[in-house]
């Protein structure tokens, strides 16, 4: 009898579960249909988006070896 009502407890616990987990996918779903798909000002920079990348490049080449070896020589591409 214990085992029937721990299997019946288990298999509702499994269904809450999925159920809330496809609810919160459904939630994300309709908030995410509402973002915009492109920027509004995708051919320039402002001031404060070039002083962003200037101050993050130059911390790079300053710090980087300390956070990882190589880091401030490498490569690496930046998005805004």
């Amino acid at each position: 009898m214990k085992k029937y009502k721990f299997r019946s407890l288990f298999i509702s616990g499994l269904i809450g579960l999925v159920s809330l987990c496809l609810v919160l996918i459904g939630i994300s779903v309709i908030s995410n249909r509402n973002l915009p798909t492109h920027s509004s000002s995708n051919d320039r920079l402002s001031e404060l988006d070039k002083a962003r990348l200037s101050e993050t490049i130059q911390m790079r080449k300053v710090l980087g070896e300390n956070v990882w070896p190589g880091w401030s020589k490498a490569d690496v591409p930046l998005i805004v």
